[in-house]
């Protein structure tokens, strides 16, 4: 386990008991639909991965780039429109 992980996985503890079922479930489901979650998956009774490297990874980066409401409503635009912007 890399320190940036573990690392992660400290401060996620920390909250964890603290949290909302759903932050929980929305959590564990994420982690198990990706590759190597099966286990997880099998736990939670989730029936297949849903996310590849590819998908996680635009995910991590749409999370990170959301900085504030006005972010969150102008991908709801995007996505609710269909008209995403181009380079």
């Amino acid at each position: 386990m890399n320190e940036e992980l573990k690392q992660i996985l400290v401060d996620l503890g920390t909250w964890w008991e603290s949290e909302t079922d759903t932050f929980r479930d929305l959590v564990s489901r994420l982690v198990a639909s990706l590759p190597g979650g099966e286990e997880l998956a099998d736990a939670i009774g989730l029936e297949e991965p849903l996310l590849g490297w590819k998908e996680a990874e635009l995910l991590g980066r749409l999370l990170v780039a959301v900085q504030e409401a006005s972010d969150v409503k102008a991908v709801a635009n995007v996505i609710l429109s269909g008209a995403w912007p181009e380079r």
